[in-house]
């Protein structure tokens, strides 16, 4: 069959309506039982840049291959200025969805190389929805098993679409998988160390309420900024860009998931988990929050067998005087609290050693693989 392909550039309120719904046109649910889209509300408020601060010195364009009127492709090329002020490559693409075409994710590839190229990047590298703060990679191993909340997920040809048109390998990103009862197996013992730990070091562990959740997090960008700004690929942040993820992140919270480590009352960390809204909405992946999706989520807050640990940082000096320690055993105790028996920890830099070496003190196992891509321009 001859191909009729052509990439278009949208714009416009319209154009991002196309985006966000193109998912649903390009891959086929039901032959995917692992895929679960991510809310189309969230994508869009993501991708607006009314709504999201990054977009006011970053930019991105959005492209939709088309073949014959059949939609089978979507990229977003991103230039984060952020990057750029740090003095590191700006260029980017993420949102990628393809289908198992090689002409046609080249030709994607391509539309996001020319716009990143005629802005002076050297390099691009992705994907990133839009940067390392939101969703990253692509998933190459672990296919098998259910997409976790806020996580990505694609299916296994992706990566070699991505290869074959260029592209080497940047950085892996890890899943681990922690088993709560493995956990609560050696309470005794693991309660013993996390007892020394804060008296050793004169620490608290103290969950944020909902009604102050905004407030505290304004306070954990400080030490979000300095937790993680040496780790590969970090992403500077304003504080009004981290407001908006706090605010997105709020209606989902549970207190018990939410931690701060204090030391003479100064927060020196705090770790983020919420239970896997995913799991509650498997019977409706139409990424439609309204009306049954958002009361199957209501449901789950209060019990839910799988919970994902999204954030968790200490402070440079505290990092040797087991907070990470304490502060993970806290928040997988704390998920037996809702019937959760798995807890998925993510994303861990591949070589995050002192990360790695914690989860692997609570019996987890990785489960899950994805890659950062890059290649010269």
């Amino acid at each position: 069959m001859e191909s009729d392909l052509h990439i278009r550039t949208l714009s416009g309120e319209a154009g991002l309506r196309q985006f966000v719904a193109a998912p649903w046109r390009i891959l086929d649910v039901s032959a995917y039982p692992e895929w679960i889209p991510a809310l189309r509300v969230s994508v869009r408020s993501t991708l607006d840049p009314k709504t999201n601060p990054f977009f006011r010195k970053s930019d991105r364009a959005l492209f939709l291959a088309e073949d014959g009127g059949r939609v089978v492709g979507r990229i977003a090329a991103i230039y984060n200025a952020s990057l750029a002020e740090a003095g590191r490559d700006p260029g980017s693409f993420g949102f990628f969805e393809c289908v198992d075409r090689q002409e046609v994710a080249s030709a994607l590839l391509g539309a996001a190389e020319e716009w990143l190229r005629a802005r002076g990047c050297a390099r691009i590298q992705g994907p990133w929805n839009p940067s390392s703060n939101y969703e990253g990679g692509l998933l190459i191993q672990g296919f098998e098993h259910p997409q976790t909340f806020f996580t990505p997920w694609n299916p296994d040809y992706y990566a070699d679409l991505v290869e074959r048109a260029g592209y080497g390998k940047a950085k892996d990103l890890l899943a681990w998988h922690v088993r709560v009862s493995n956990v609560h197996r050696r309470l005794e013992e693991y309660d013993a160390l996390a007892d020394a730990i804060r008296a050793r070091a004169g620490l608290v562990v103290e969950r944020v309420e909902i009604p102050s959740f905004e407030r505290v997090m304004r306070d954990c960008w400080v030490v979000y900024q300095e937790c993680w700004k040496d780790n590969w690929g970090f992403c500077p942040l304003s504080v009004e860009e981290w407001g908006y993820l706090a605010h997105e992140l709020k209606p989902l919270i549970v207190p018990e998931g939410s931690l701060l480590v204090k030391a003479g009352g100064e927060t020196i960390g705090f770790s983020v988990s919420l239970p896997d809204y995913n799991r509650a909405i498997m019977k409706s992946r139409n990424g439609r929050l309204m009306p049954l999706n958002w009361l199957r989520i209501l449901r789950s807050r209060r019990r839910c067998e799988w919970a994902r640990t999204l954030l968790a940082g200490v402070l440079p000096r505290f990092r040797r005087k087991g907070v990470l320690s304490l502060m993970l055993y806290e928040a997988v105790r704390n998920a037996a609290l809702f019937g959760t028996e798995h807890v998925e920890a993510s994303w861990i830099l591949e070589d995050n050693v002192q990360m790695n070496a914690v989860l692997t003190q609570l019996e987890g196992e990785p489960y899950r693989t994805w890659r950062v891509f890059e290649r010269t321009l």
